[in-house]
């Protein structure tokens, strides 16, 4: 009996359309690093108050930052200065189940997840200050 090759061609198709577009385990895209949007499909915008909140500790040479709340397993985080469309400073030692990613070509700019585990506040991003002309107020995103 012969099996029909177009509807398997097409099964396999959207199959892997909808892995591909539903989540992204891997990490934020690159493509969002300028507006912080998710690209997730079937996911919108926070329109409410995040019940996330940044616990900040500067140290000799860096800052600590942990993400107090609930558990998440997606992050995109970056520092900026206010009203500021790019990073300043780099990230380094990202914790278990992160890693750094390269926006505006900047090494280490941002932290996002490596996996779809959950994180949570015991997860500790260690951000370093630009050597040169880092500003003042620098806020965490």
């Amino acid at each position: 009996m012969e099996v029909p090759q177009l509807p398997l061609a097409l099964l396999g198709l959207i199959a892997l359309c909808w892995s591909a577009g539903s989540s992204l385990p891997n990490g934020a895209p690159l493509g969002v690093c300028g507006s912080l949007m998710p690209r997730h499909r079937g996911v919108s915008p926070q329109n409410t108050a995040s019940p996330h909140s940044f616990y900040i500790k500067s140290t000799s040479g860096s800052v600590q930052v942990k993400i107090m709340g609930p558990t998440y397993k997606g992050v995109l985080l970056q520092a900026r200065t206010p009203n500021g469309t790019t990073t300043v400073g780099t990230w380094t030692n990202p914790p278990e189940n992160t890693k750094t990613i390269s926006c505006f070509n900047i090494q280490g700019s941002a932290i996002t997840h490596s996996n779809t585990v959950d994180k949570n506040n015991h997860s500790t991003y260690t951000w370093i200050p630009s050597s040169e002309n880092c500003p003042m107020d620098v806020r965490f995103l």
